[in-house]
């Protein structure tokens, strides 16, 4: 079966929600506070590797719903290692060491 629409934004999609996941755990983790969403606000504003992933992951998203349709064996597995790779930064998160 030949593949029509690759996973390029599927890929991104998923990073960029793993990225905003493991700065808002970060900041949540000593607890909810006030400003807490200031804080997000500013690494998105003082970021540009942060906010250029962001972009990206929601620039393709229409794209996404297509990709998926035409998932094959291999792009699973590539999205997958996308997806493990970011345990050991969740773990650091959740364990204080921050990000």
């Amino acid at each position: 079966m030949e593949e029509k629409f690759g996973i390029k934004e599927t890929k991104e999609a998923i990073c960029g929600i793993l990225e905003l996941s493991l700065a808002i755990a970060g900041v949540l983790r000593d607890g909810a506070q006030v400003t807490d969403l200031g804080t997000l606000l500013a690494l998105f504003r003082e970021s540009s590797e942060f906010k250029a992933k962001l972009e990206a992951a929601v620039q393709g998203s229409a794209k996404v719903p297509a990709e998926v349709s035409d998932l094959h064996l291999k792009e699973g597995l590539e999205l997958t290692t996308e997806v493990i790779a970011f345990i050991p930064r969740f773990v650091d998160v959740f364990l204080k060491k921050g990000l």
